[in-house]
């Protein structure tokens, strides 16, 4: 018996608002859940499917990957150009998920203006597993003040070094997709995890600091909103200052996800270069 998810009619009114179409998978147009775009094109692979291990209602929609021709494809849905009349606090979804390796969840929602402008961002590399439907809440900073008009939402299983053969038996299922502008506060946030932090942030020089609580070897990756890994470092003993120095004078002007691996555990925040 699947846990029913249910909010207050204040807070369903708010996300209404963002008129998400079809938020939890319930009806699909052949081969994609209707109002999303998915990779599975015309059908032809499976690595994105409707499934009845549902966290509310009848279906969700399941994320996996697949050979295609050769390459693994790993499963992605999109939906762009929702109309918000707020600018949302939060993205919030349930998932289950299966990650073998270093396979993760690539999370990206993107709040933007008329003229195309961001305003904020959602940005998260979920890399836990969830034996059963757990709710993830990912806030968004507000880089640019604006009014807001329109989210771009983007899920897509991924890997934390960017080597698709790691892919292969990972799954993810989701359900219940919606926007709040209700601030997270710290009850919701994960708690035991690992920190990290970035300063200057945002950055117009080459050096950036990277401040974690990880301990030891740790894995530095610093990626595109797209997924595309375009920068790691490994250092071996990271000190009891936590303190890392990062020169990021090769990355051109944008916004990424910078995440840390260490000791079983991934911590992720964003970087905006000037």
């Amino acid at each position: 018996m699947k846990k029913i998810f249910t909010t207050s009619l204040w807070l369903a009114s708010l996300c209404a608002a963002a008129q998400i179409t079809n938020p939890g998978f319930e009806t699909w147009d052949g081969t994609q859940p209707q109002g999303w775009e998915n990779s599975n094109g015309d059908g032809s692979n499976t690595s994105v499917i409707s499934t009845t291990d549902a966290h509310s209602g009848s279906r969700a929609i399941q994320l996996s990957v697949v050979q295609v021709f050769g390459v693994n494809l790993p499963g992605t849905i999109t939906q762009m150009e929702i109309p918000v009349t707020f600018e949302p606090a939060s993205l919030r979804f349930w998932m289950e998920s299966s990650f073998p390796n270093d396979a993760i969840l690539i999370v990206s929602a993107t709040v933007s203006d008329v003229n195309s402008q961001p305003l904020a961002y959602a940005i998260s590399f979920v890399a836990n597993e969830y034996n059963n439907y757990t709710e993830v809440i990912v806030p968004f900073d507000v880089v640019e003040v604006g009014t807001p008009t329109k989210v771009d939402i983007v899920f897509s299983l991924g890997s934390e070094n960017g080597e698709s053969a790691e892919l292969i038996d990972a799954v993810v299922r989701l359900d219940d997709v919606s926007l709040s502008n209700t601030p997270v506060n710290i009850e919701e946030q994960t708690k035991g995890e690992a920190e990290i932090s970035i300063f200057p942030n945002p950055v117009s020089g080459d050096v950036v600091t990277l401040q974690t609580d990880l301990m030891g070897a740790v894995d530095i990756s610093i990626t595109e909103l797209t997924g595309k890994m375009v920068f790691e470092h490994h250092v071996e003993n990271v000190d009891s200052s936590g303190a890392i120095r990062l020169d990021v004078s090769t990355l051109p002007s944008g916004m990424y996800m910078v995440s840390a691996r260490g000791n079983g555990v991934v911590v992720s925040t964003r970087l905006k270069k000037d």
